[in-house]
Parts: C-alpha cells; structure tokens; sequence
C-alpha cells in the first residue's frame, strides 16, 4: 500500500481510491480493526515523502526549486525505508505490547 503512493496524484485521491479495497481485503483474512485502521492512517501520511506531488506544500517546495525530482525522489525512497522500518518493526511491537493484536 504505502509505495502506491507513487501511481496517485495526490493524498486525497490516494485515500479515497484505496481505501474500500483495503479495508475490504484486511476484513477478510481476519487482521484486528484498530490495527488496520491505525496501519492505514499511518502509510498514507508517511507516504506523501515519496513524491513531490503528494501534497499542496510539497507542490510549493518543488515548484519554487528548492528540490529537483532526482533529488526528491532518492530522499523520499530512504525517507520511506526508515518509515517502514520504524512502523513495522517497533511499531509492530509496541502494537503487541498494548494489546492491539
């Protein structure tokens, strides 16, 4: 889900595009509400780092130059590397730790 975000033009139609078949797919195989929720909410914020179209105020950074698109694009790439990492490894724990799963 989370490097999807490079097919979509922007957060909101990220969201609204992915969301049904998501929720519908974790509802399936039994994944715990709150874990899906919460995995969701936080993918598609941490995700608007890969693209330099994500969002609004991304927008203004690139087109005023501050970024080029290779430079956006490799920062972004190990921008998310440290994301997933982070969320799914501690996250994941600390998720087992207060009982969400």
């Amino acid at each position: 889900y989370f490097y999807t975000m490079y097919l979509f033009a922007g957060s909101t139609t990220y969201v609204t595009t992915l969301l049904g078949a998501v929720l519908s797919i974790t509802k399936l195989i039994n994944i715990p509400p709150v874990v899906v929720i919460a995995a969701f909410a936080y993918a598609s914020n941490l995700s608007s780092c890969l693209t330099n179209y994500a969002t609004g105020t991304m927008v203004i950074y690139y087109g005023y130059g501050y970024v080029d698109s290779k430079r956006w694009y490799k920062t972004g790439f190990i921008m998310s590397m440290f994301h997933v990492c982070i969320w799914l490894g501690i996250g994941s724990l600390w998720w087992k730790i207060i009982g969400w799963y």
